[in-house]
């Protein structure tokens, strides 16, 4: 039988230069490497983010109702976002607003759920949502943002841990309090 596939592979990693340091297979890279398409941080190009946004809602609408509605004070604070999880934490931020978002009502900052703690988002935009911070709040943006790290990293905690700027230890006593499993 043969058979005729096309691979499609996605990375963080400069592969060329695991490669040259021997933490990437050569030969492994020639044959990812056919056709290559570099994408830039969706930080870098806050264009994308409205019809990013408007695709994801309509991916995720309710079955028989209209997709949801993202307000004016919800596009700013997605458009000050810096994204340290790229397109996928779009995703996850868009699908969880939309199951938190009433029936018929629009998208506000109230339901959009960032990862303040990250400091990624400038100060002058979190402080619009109007949301009192409380320490129960902050402990479960902490997590979301250790989980979300991992799962980037494909739980590599060296990795995660660098993207956090944090040290390995820190990550993983963090992880510990949060009960948060990482194989070691």
């Amino acid at each position: 039988m043969e058979v005729d596939v096309r691979l499609v592979a996605a990375t963080h990693r400069d592969l060329e230069k695991d490669a040259a340091a021997d933490r990437f297979r050569q030969d492994l890279l020639y044959r990812l490497n056919v056709f290559r398409i570099e994408i830039a941080p969706l930080r870098e190009r806050p264009e994308d983010i409205p019809p990013l946004a408007a695709h994801l809602l309509e991916r995720h609408r309710r079955p028989g109702g209209e997709p949801a509605r993202i307000s004016a004070a919800a596009a700013r604070l997605l458009a000050d976002y810096r994204w340290p999880g790229n397109v996928r934490e779009l995703r996850n931020v868009i699908e969880r607003a939309v199951i938190l978002c009433p029936d018929g009502g629009a998208i506000g900052p109230e339901h959009l759920h960032l990862l303040e703690s990250t400091g990624a988002r400038p100060r002058a935009a979190a402080q619009t949502t109007g949301v009192p911070r409380s320490t129960a709040r902050l402990r479960d943006a902490e997590r979301d943002h250790l989980e979300t790290a991992l799962r980037a990293r494909d739980g590599n905690v060296q990795a995660a841990a660098r993207d956090l700027g944090i040290s390995r230890g820190t990550l993983y006593r963090k992880a510990r309090k949060y009960g948060i499993p990482i194989d070691r």
